[in-house]
């Protein structure tokens, strides 16, 4: 849910009150931001999911449609039929088997332009759209 404030004139004794109100309305699903993926369909199906087979393929969906597809877990967990903290735990449980088990490692570092451009280069491969 998100709050909105709205100003309205409420008509009262022949004078017109300035009357502030809050209303509480569904967010527009289709105004929910979009993450970016962090694997390419490619990828994640080739290389990902043959190592995610101890893990539930309701956990394995749940976590593709974050990492693979850019939603949100609130819009993933809609699409899945599941709640906000369940695909929230589902990313999570991948991403400690991408560590452990694949020795990847998500990495978010602040660099100078030249140098940014070098390791978007390298994660190209890896990264979605």
């Amino acid at each position: 849910m998100e709050w909105i404030t709205m100003n309205a004139h409420v008509q009262f004794d022949n004078s017109n009150l300035a009357v502030r109100a809050i209303i509480m309305t569904k967010q527009d699903e289709s105004k929910e931001a979009k993450q970016t993926p962090m694997f390419t369909p490619e990828y994640w199906e080739k290389e990902v999911v043959p190592s995610l087979s101890r893990l539930s393929m309701r956990t394995v969906e749940r976590a593709r449609l974050v990492l693979v597809e850019g939603n949100g877990p609130t819009a993933a967990g809609r699409i899945a039929g599941a709640s906000r903290a369940d695909v929230h735990n589902a990313v999570l449980r991948v991403k400690k088997h991408l560590e452990e088990h694949m020795g990847m490692e998500e990495v978010t570092v602040w660099l100078p332009k030249d140098e940014a451009a070098k390791v978007r280069a390298m994660a190209e491969k890896y990264k979605g759209n």
